[in-house]
C-alpha cells in the first residue's frame, strides 16, 4: 500500500506541491544511519536509518531544487545533520558529500568520545552504541511477549505482532 500511494504521489508530482508549501521555511534534514547497501535491511530496527543508494537518491534530489549551506537561518538552503556521532556517518556519507562539495552537521554523542580527551583522534575501542539504539535494535528483535524492564524505574512491554511493535518502536 506504502509503494501504491509513493508512486501515486511521484505520478502527479505532489513532492512539487510540498516544495512549493514550504518555500519560506529552512529546510533542515536529518539522517541517523548511512549503512552499506550489502548490510542494510529494511527493516523496523532500520528504520531511522538509510541505504548508502537511498542516501545519494535523496541528496540528488534534493540537490536538484536547492543549495547546501550550514546557514540555519538561510530558507534558500538546506541543511544536513546527523544526529549521534556513528563510525558510518564519517566512513560513509560524509566522503560522498566532500565529493559533491557540501557541507553538513555531524553531532556527536559524548558517550561516543574517548575518555581521555589528550587522546586526539585515536579510536575509543570502549564505545558501545547509545542506550535508545539498543533499546531500538532489541524491540525490533525479540521474540513476541511480554517483557519487564528495569531502566530508572520498572516497565512492561507486551509485543504481540509487527505492528503493535512498530507501534511500540515509534513510541519511544
Amino acid at each position: 500500500m506504502t509503494r501504491l500511494i509513493a508512486q501515486i504521489c511521484f505520478f502527479f508530482q505532489l513532492h512539487r506541491l510540498a516544495y512549493y508549501l514550504n518555500r519560506d521555511r529552512k529546510r533542515i534534514i536529518t539522517f541517523h544511519n548511512v549503512l552499506p547497501d550489502n548490510v542494510f535491511e529494511n527493516n523496523v530496527a532500520n528504520g531511522v536509518s538509510c541505504s548508502f543508494s537511498s542516501f545519494k537518491i535523496c541528496i540528488e534530489e534534493i540537490s536538484r531544487y536547492y543549495n547546501f549551506s550550514l546557514d540555519l537561518d538561510d530558507t534558500s538552503t538546506v541543511t544536513i545533520t546527523f544526529d549521534d556521532g556513528y563510525r558510518n556517518q564519517v566512513e560513509i556519507a560524509a566522503p560522498y558529500l566532500l565529493s559533491k562539495g557540501i557541507p553538513a552537521y555531524l553531532f556527536v554523542s559524548g558517550q561516543l568520545l574517548p575518555p581521555d580527551g589528550r587522546r586526539g583522534y585515536e579510536r575509543n575501542e570502549d564505545v558501545r552504541p547509545l542506550t535508545i539504539d539498543l533499546l531500538l535494535h532489541w524491540i525490533s528483535y525479540v521474540p513476541n511477549g511480554e517483557y519487564s524492564i528495569q531502566y530508572n524505574g520498572e516497565f512492561s512491554i507486551a509485543i504481540f505482532n509487527d505492528e503493535n511493535r512498530s507501534q511500540i518502536w515509534s513510541s519511544i
